[in-house]
C-alpha cells in the first residue's frame, strides 16, 4: 500500500471509515443475490480513502462486485477499483471474485481490460484496472442498432480477444453487451471475467449450476446435465451479441428471466432478416450458425467465425451460405471495379463479333428447337393424361369395390376389417407393380380426405398396420444381419408387437436374451425385461426376475425401479420398496426411450419403407417424416409401467400400510409430480399427493398442476386439424426429451401464438375433471331424502 507521509503518524487500515462501513454491511447480510456493499458518501474524506486509492465516484454495481472510479495517489493516475460485494463469510463469493481477478490478470490483449493490482485490506478484497473512458456496448445499443460495417468491425475485435482467451484455456461464459466497454476510439474492451472457467484436458468444463445472462446465454448453460461448457458456449454468446447489433433485440426476446430461459432452452430463434429485411444475408447466416441449438452444429472455433466475418468485410462468399453466379459476379465487380470495367468492354466487343456471325444459325436452330420442344411437351402431356386416367380408373374401381364390400356386410364390417382384403385387391389388379398400387391407393385416400378426414384415418391406419407387418419383419432381419451394438434390443421391441398375445414369445425372448448378453449395463434393455415381470401376467411371462434389481444397480439414484416392485397384497415388500423410493430425489421413467428405440430401429436398419405405407402417410400427415410417424404408432402399443398398483397401494382408503409408509407414498408422489417425465407419471404422482396431503398448500399445488394440464390439453384440442397435423413431430419429440412432455405441449401452443398459461379464473368445460375419482363419485351420488 502507499507509504504514509513523513512527519505524520501512519494510519491503521482497520481504522478506515470505508472499511468499517463495508464490514458492517457485509456482516449483516442481505437477501440472496443482492449486493451488500454500502452506499458511500464520497463527499466525506474519511469514506473516500482506501489505502493508496481515493474513491471519486461509483461507476456500477452487480451481483459480485462494486466498481469505483478512483485516483491512485502513488502513481497519480485514474483507475477503476472493484470491491467484492459478497458477505464476509461468503467464501464462494470471495473465491469467484478472486478467480475473476486472476483470470483477467493472465490475459494481456489490446481488447481485454487488464488487471493492475489484486489485494485485500483487513478481509476486504479488491482489484484495480485501467479506467476506460467511454461507454458500454449496451449503452450504445440502447440508442439503436449498429450499421453492418460497424458490427463486423466490432465482432472481429471481440473474436480476436476471445480466441486469445480460449488459446490460453479460459472460457468467459458471460459475454454480453454490458460486459463490453467501448473506449475513446470505439474499440471494444472485454471485461467482467466473473464466471470465467479454465478448460480441462478435454477442452471444456462441467457446468455445476445454471449461470450467465438469460438474454445471451447458450442452451447448455441451462441444460447443464446434458452438455459440457466449451468454446462453443462463448461462440453462442458472440452470435447473440451479433443478433442484438443487427436486429435490435436479443435472440431470446424480452420478458421475465424464467420465460427468457425457457425460450433459450427451446432453441427457437427467428432469423435477424425476419425482423429486419435490410440485414445482409451473409451476416444473417453467420448469426444463425452461432446460435445453433446443438454446440456441435456451431462454428468449430472462434477463429472460424472470425474468418467468415472477414469474408463479409472483404466481399468474399462465407462458408455458411451458398451464393449464385450472379451474386458472385456482383461481389467481384465491387472488389475490382477497374478490372471489371475492362473485362466488360472486352466481353462486349467479343459478343458483338460472335452475334454478327451466328445470328442466322441461331434463327434456324431456334425454329428446330421450338418444334422439338412442342413435340416433347405433347408427349409429356400424353403420358400424364394416361397416368391420370389410370389413377382415376383405379380409384373409381377401388371405391366401388369398397362400397360393395360394406354393402354386402349390411354395414356391419368395420373399416379395419377391410384393410387386408383391400391389399389383396390392389395386388390382384396390379400384380407385381407396386408403383401402380401405391398411386391408386394414394389417389383414393387423397380423394377421400377431401370429403371426410375422419374416414381416411379410420381406413388408412388399419391398412398401414397390415402393411407394417412386412416392414417390421424386414427391419428385424436387417438389424440382426447388421453390427449395431444395440441391434438386439431394437429388434426385440419390434418382435414383441407380433408376439404380444403369445404365451411363448420365442423370437422376442431370444432377441432380449441376446440384448442382455451384449449390453448388460444398459438401463433400457433391463427396462424392456422388467416390463414383463411387473404386470398382472408377470408370474407367467417373466423370464428375467433380476431385471428390476439390475435397473437399481445401473441407476441407483432413480426412484422409478423401486416403484416397479410395488404390488397389492405384498405389505412388507411394499413398505420396503416405498422406503427405498422415497430416499431417492430423482424420478425418471424413461418413457421416451421406448419411442427413441423404435426410431433407431427403423432408421438404423436401412430397410426400405414400403410405398404402400409412405403413400397414405403423405396424405394423412404430409409434413411429417414417415419414419417418425410409424415409430410413434409402434411405440404407442408397448406396455406402460404398472402404475395402477402404486395408486392402489398408496390409497389411504385401503388402510393397508403403516403411517410411515404413507409418508413415503407422499414423498414419492411429490417427486413424480415435479419431474420432467411422462404426463402419466406426473398425474399419477399428483393424485397420490392429493389423497395424502388434504387441506395443505401441497394439495393446492397438485390441483393447480392438474388444472394447468387440463388447460394445455383443451387449448391443444382447440387447434385446427391442419395445425395439429402439420406441427413438426421432430420438434415436439425434441422438446419432450429436453424439457418434458407437458412443456413440449406448451411449446406447441406457443408455436401458434396461443398463451401457454390459463387466464385467471379458468375452469375446464366439466369442472368435475379437476376432482379425484372418489370425489367425482361422491359428487354424482344422489342426496339422501330429507
Amino acid at each position: 500500500m502507499h507509504p504514509h507521509e513523513p512527519g505524520k503518524p501512519a494510519r491503521d487500515p482497520s481504522d478506515s471509515v470505508l472499511l468499517t462501513l463495508a464490514r458492517a454491511a457485509m456482516a449483516s447480510g442481505t437477501a440472496a443475490g443482492a449486493v451488500s456493499w454500502p452506499r458511500l458518501d464520497l463527499d466525506d474524506p474519511a469514506q473516500r480513502i482506501f489505502g493508496d486509492y481515493e474513491l471519486v465516484e461509483e461507476i456500477s454495481r452487480g451481483g459480485m462486485g462494486v466498481v469505483y472510479r478512483a485516483r491512485q495517489r502513488s502513481l497519480d493516475r485514474d483507475v477503476a477499483v472493484k470491491f467484492v460485494a459478497a458477505g464476509i463469510d461468503d467464501e464462494a463469493g470471495v473465491a469467484r471474485f478472486l478467480a475473476e481477478a486472476r483470470a483477467a490478470a493472465r490475459l494481456v490483449h489490446p481488447n481485454i481490460v487488464p488487471v493492475h493490482e489484486v489485494g485485500s485490506v483487513d478481509g476486504l478484497y479488491y482489484f484495480s484496472m485501467p479506467l476506460i473512458r467511454g461507454r458500454t456496448l449496451a449503452d450504445t445499443l440502447a440508442a439503436g442498432k449498429l450499421p453492418p460495417e460497424a458490427t463486423v468491425a466490432l465482432l472481429l475485435s471481440m473474436c480476436d480477444a476471445i480466441d486469445y482467451a480460449h488459446r490460453l484455456g479460459l472460457l468467459h461464459l458471460d459475454l454480453k453487451p454490458a460486459n463490453v466497454m467501448l473506449d475513446e476510439r470505439d474499440q471494444p474492451q472485454v471485461a467482467d471475467f466473473g464466471l470465467a472457467r479454465h478448460m480441462d484436458e478435454r477442452g471444456g468444463v462441467d457446468a455445476q449450476e445454471v449461470s450467465g445472462t438469460p438474454s445471451f446465454m447458450a442452451p447448455e448453460q441451462i441444460l447443464i446435465r446434458q452438455y459440457r461448457l466449451t468454446p462453443a458456449t462463448d461462440i453462442y454468446a458472440l452470435g447473440a451479441i451479433l443478433y442484438r447489433c443487427l436486429a435490435g433485440v436479443s435472440p431470446h426476446g424480452e420478458g421475465q428471466p424464467d420465460d427468457v430461459i425457457r425460450r433459450a432452452a427451446a432453441g427457437r430463434i427467428r432469423p435477424p432478416r425476419s425482423l429486419d429485411p435490410s440485414v445482409p444475408r451473409d451476416l444473417d447466416a453467420i448469426c444463425m450458425k452461432c446460435l445453433e441449438l446443438q454446440p456441435a452444429d456451431r462454428y468449430p472455433n472462434v477463429a472460424a467465425l472470425a474468418d467468415d466475418l472477414r469474408r463479409v468485410r472483404d466481399g468474399q462468399p462465407v462458408s455458411v451460405r451458398r451464393i449464385g453466379a450472379f451474386e458472385r459476379a456482383q461481389r467481384w465487380r465491387r472488389r475490382e471495379p477497374r478490372l471489371a470495367a475492362a473485362t466488360a468492354i472486352a466481353v462486349v466487343a467479343l459478343l458483338a463479333g460472335i452475334a454478327a456471325t451466328t445470328w442466322q444459325w441461331r434463327e434456324a436452330s431456334a425454329q428446330r428447337d421450338i418444334a422439338m420442344t412442342q413435340r416433347d411437351v405433347a408427349e409429356r402431356e400424353r403420358r400424364e393424361a394416361d397416368a391420370q386416367r389410370d389413377r382415376a380408373e383405379g380409384t373409381s374401381a377401388l371405391g366401388a369395390w369398397l362400397y360393395a364390400q360394406r354393402a354386402d356386410a349390411d354395414g356391419e364390417a368395420s373399416r379395419g376389417d377391410l384393410a387386408t382384403p383391400m391389399l389383396e385387391w390392389l395386388r390382384a389388379h396390379f400384380p407385381g407393380n407396386e408403383a401402380r398400387q401405391e398411386a391408386t391407393l394414394t389417389s383414393f385416400f387423397t380423394a377421400l380426405a377431401r370429403e371426410d378426414r375422419t374416414a381416411i384415418e379410420g381406413l388408412a391406419m388399419p391398412f398401414i398396420e397390415v402393411m407394417n407387418r412386412s416392414y417390421r419383419q424386414a427391419t428385424i432381419a436387417a438389424l440382426e444381419a447388421g453390427n449395431d451394438p444395440g441391434r438386439h434390443a431394437l429388434a426385440a421391441r419390434l418382435a414383441w408387437f407380433d408376439e404380444r398375445h403369445s404365451d411363448n414369445p420365442a423370437r422376442f425372448t431370444r432377441l432380449l436374451d441376446r440384448a442382455i448378453a451384449a449390453q448388460p449395463d444398459d438401463f433400457g434393455v433391463w427396462n424392456i425385461a422388467a416390463t414383463f415381470c411387473t404386470g398382472p401376467e408377470g408370474a407367467v411371462r417373466c423370464r428375467h426376475p433380476e431385471a428390476v434389481r439390475e435397473m437399481q444397480r445401473i441407476d441407483g439414484g432413480n426412484a422409478y425401479p423401486w416403484l416397479l416392485l410395488v404390488r397389492p397384497g405384498d405389505r412388507e415388500g411394499n413398505i420396503a420398496a416405498l422406503r427405498e423410493a422415497a430416499g431417492r430425489t430423482r424420478f425418471e421413467d424413461h418413457f421416451l426411450d421406448t419411442y427413441r428405440g423404435y426410431v433407431q430401429a427403423f432408421s438404423n436398419s436401412g430397410a426400405e419403407m414400403p410405398k404402400l405405407i409412405s403413400g397414405p402417410l403423405r396424405v394423412i400427415a404430409p409434413k411429417q417424416n414417415p419414419v417418425l410417424f410409424v415409430a410413434l404408432y409402434e411405440s404407442s402399443s408397448f406396455p406402460l409401467a404398472p402404475y395402477h398398483s402404486l395408486t392402489v397401494v398408496c390409497d389411504p382408503r385401503n388402510a393397508a400400510l403403516p403411517r410411515s409408509a404413507y409418508r413415503d407414498c407422499r414423498t414419492v408422489g411429490e417427486t413424480m409430480a415435479r419431474s420432467r417425465s411422462s404426463l402419466l407419471s406426473r398425474m399419477i404422482g399428483s393424485v397420490i399427493v392429493r389423497r395424502l396431503a388434504k387441506g395443505t398448500p401441497l394439495e393446492r399445488e397438485m390441483v393447480e398442476l392438474r388444472r394447468h394440464y387440463l388447460y394445455v390439453r383443451a387449448a391443444t384440442d382447440s387447434l385446427s386439424e391442419a395445425q395439429q397435423r402439420n406441427y413438426p413431430l421432430d420438434r415436439f419429440l425434441h422438446d419432450v426429451s429436453t424439457l418434458g412432455e407437458l412443456e413440449a405441449w406448451e411449446n406447441g401452443l406457443a408455436y401458434y401464438g396461443i398463451p401457454t398459461q390459463a387466464p385467471a379464473g379458468w375452469q375446464p368445460a366439466d369442472p368435475r375433471d379437476l376432482l379425484l375419482s372418489e370425489e367425482r363419485e361422491a359428487h354424482a351420488a344422489p342426496r339422501p331424502a330429507s
